[in-house]
Order: C-alpha cells, then sequence, then structure tokens
C-alpha cells in the first residue's frame, strides 16, 4: 500500500473531505502516474473515477497546455466526470454531441488541461483539426466495454492514432469483455491489467428482496412501491415505452416521479438527473442509460421491474445503491412465469441472502 504524501493529492483528498483512498484507487496510483498502458477493472461504486484522476492530476503541469482526453459514451458520464474535475481544481472543457460547437470552440481557446467528451464529437473534432491532440501525454476510455458494444471502436482508434506513440492509454470498465480486451491490444501491446474482484465491493450492506405477481400486476406493484418507499430510488426496465405509461399514470399522482430514456433530447435528459440528484424526484423509473457510470447520491433503492437479462446489466444496475459501502435496498418485481429464472439468477450472482418483500398495508392506507 503506497503512503500519500504527495501534495496535489493530499489537497484534493481533504477538498473532497476524503480520508482513505479504496483499493482500486491505492492500487492504480503508481502505474497511473507513471504513464503505464492499463486495464482497469474494478465493480461500480469503488471509486474508479477518482483512481484514475488523482494520479493523472499529480503528474499534470498547470501551463495551459492539454494534457488529458478522457473519451466516455454517455453524456450523462462526460458531465459527471467533468464535475469531479472541477472539483478538484481542474481546467476542463466538455465535448459532447448535439451541443453548441461554437460555444466548445471559444472554450477550447482558454487551453484547458482536459477535455471530456463523447466518441462522436471528440472524432468530429480531430478530424476537422479543431482538437489538437499532440501535446497530450494520457488517454482515458473510460466504461470502454460499453463503446465496444456501441460499435465506437473506429472513432476510439482513429482517436488514439491522432495522439503520439508515447500517449499511455487508460482503459476503464467494471466489466471487460474478450473481445473488448483483444481489441485494446492493436492500439497497444503492452497493457497492464489491475482488477480489484467483486468481494471487496460491501455487497453485504446490500439487502435483497422479491415479490411474485402476476404479469399484468407489474405496474400495481410498483405504484405500492411509490407509496412504500421513503428514499431515493432508481426503478430499470428493459421497455422504456412501458416505463413511459408508469410514468405518466404515476406524474398525475407525484411530481416526485419522472422517467429517463435515450430518446429524449439532451437538455431534459441532464435537467431530470440535476433534479434527482438533487431530490427534487424522488423515483426516477429508468432504461440502462443511468445504469452507465452515474453516481447517484444517497440513493437508497433500485427496483428491477424487468429482471437483468445479462451481468452486465446486473452488476451496472445493482452498482447504482450500495456504492463505497454503503448500504442500500434492491427489489425485484418478479412475474409468476420468472419464478425459476429469479432463483437461478440470484444463484449465478452468489446471492444467497434475499427474502419475500410484503408492504406495509398500514402505511399504504394512511397515504
Amino acid at each position: 500500500m503506497i503512503k500519500i504524501n504527495e501534495l496535489k493529492t493530499e489537497q484534493a483528498l481533504k477538498k473532497m473531505n476524503i480520508h482513505n483512498m479504496t483499493p482500486i484507487q491505492t492500487l492504480c496510483f503508481q502505474p497511473i502516474f507513471a504513464r503505464k498502458n492499463l486495464i482497469m477493472q474494478a465493480p461500480t461504486g469503488t471509486g474508479k473515477t477518482l483512481a484514475y484522476l488523482l494520479p493523472i492530476f499529480e503528474k499534470t503541469i498547470d501551463n495551459q497546455v492539454l494534457q488529458t482526453v478522457i473519451v466516455a459514451p454517455t453524456r450523462e458520464l462526460v458531465m459527471q466526470i467533468v464535475s469531479v474535475i472541477r472539483e478538484l481544481g481542474g481546467a476542463v472543457v466538455p465535448l459532447i454531441g448535439g451541443a453548441n460547437m461554437k460555444r466548445q470552440l471559444v472554450a477550447l481557446k482558454a487551453k484547458p488541461n482536459f477535455v471530456v467528451g463523447t466518441p462522436d464529437r471528440l472524432h468530429e473534432l480531430i478530424q476537422n483539426r479543431r482538437l489538437k491532440i499532440h501535446t497530450i501525454d494520457t488517454i482515458v476510455l473510460d466504461e470502454f466495454d460499453e463503446m465496444y458494444r456501441q460499435k465506437q471502436w473506429k472513432k476510439i482508434s482513429a482517436i488514439v492514432l491522432s495522439a503520439l506513440r508515447q500517449t499511455a492509454i487508460l482503459a476503464v470498465s467494471a466489466t471487460v469483455s474478450k473481445e473488448a480486451a483483444n481489441t485494446l491490444t492493436k492500439l497497444r501491446s503492452d497493457f497492464q491489467i489491475l482488477s480489484i474482484q467483486d468481494e471487496i465491493q460491501g455487497t453485504e450492506k446490500l439487502q435483497y428482496y422479491y415479490i411474485v405477481v402476476d404479469w399484468n400486476k407489474r405496474k400495481d406493484t410498483l405504484r405500492r412501491f411509490f407509496v412504500h418507499l421513503s428514499g431515493k430510488t432508481l426503478v430499470f426496465s428493459n421497455d422504456r415505452f412501458l416505463l413511459q405509461i408508469f410514468h405518466e399514470q404515476a406524474e398525475k399522482r407525484s411530481a416526485k416521479i419522472s422517467v429517463l430514456h435515450s430518446q429524449m433530447d439532451k437538455m431534459t435528459r441532464a435537467n431530470r438527473i440535476h433534479k434527482f440528484r438533487s431530490g427534487n424526484i424522488q423515483f426516477l423509473l429508468s432504461t440502462d442509460l443511468t445504469a452507465r457510470g452515474m453516481d447517484i447520491p444517497d440513493l437508497e433503492n433500485v427496483i428491477h421491474v424487468d429482471l437483468p437479462e445479462n451481468a452486465q446489466q446486473w452488476k451496472h444496475r445493482n452498482g447504482r445503491v450500495g456504492r463505497m459501502g454503503q448500504a442500500g435496498n434492491i427489489y425485484f418485481i418478479v412475474p409468476k412465469t420468472e419464478k425459476e429464472k429469479f432463483h437461478r439468477l440470484m444463484a449465478k450472482n452468489n446471492i444467497r441472502n434475499y427474502q419475500k418483500f410484503f408492504f406495509d398495508e398500514k402505511r399504504e392506507s394512511t397515504k
């Protein structure tokens, strides 16, 4: 375990009221500081963003020269990373598709040390020679397996090839598919893999509950959760049309409920996420758009209207709650026809302690 005696890191930790680094932050500090090519894998909620930002900040020279490019798959994740950089005191410009490009170009004239952007906009600006990255020493690919799944690798490869050969590449994700890892080796042949296993995530503080209902009773069951739960809650479904129906019906009863999906315009999405983070919205109904990399303060509950379809959905949905070892609750609304599938899912993810959930009828009758 390294001793943190670097001045910038000490100041950054104090500014964010952090007293101890997490295992992934400790493990990665020196290799990132030494500009090694890394694949960094750790469960959601273990502090991956700071794990790469702390050593990068330590070696960043405040000389109005671009030194780090961070690529992320969604606008929401870009803005979250930008927020952390600004909290640390860094000069950063977000570059997102759909936003006003002229304003972005004006912001770049201030010569930030960091740019954070989506693959499309970064690729566009670099190809048009509006963004020059020959001065950078690090490229971070945050949630790189998701960008691989989104078929963004041609643009990511072009971004990397636009930088100097000695530029370090840092690929970060909670899950690492074999295909994505093999593609990375085409960019650099000397990747070092640093991984923290799920056991350290503090999942013992998570409580798992399920309720078995008829398929056509899921909507009514979710409405009952709106009455029963008092904490900030993310509700996940694979069907955005189903969520929209839930939202339209529930919104008539409460202003504390909203919906989020990829077909919304970016400003609406950003506004609803802001309201959810600030506590003006208690229940946010979402597809997996928010499951990737989003850090929601004080999130207490996750509800699955549909069962996770794969291991990635399981990790990224459930990883929204119980971050950094905090407590949290995970609820599954299980159709009778999928009861056996649910039990197999729990066994596959080594969840042995889970229990049936029962609504408090007295609580419901008073609301």
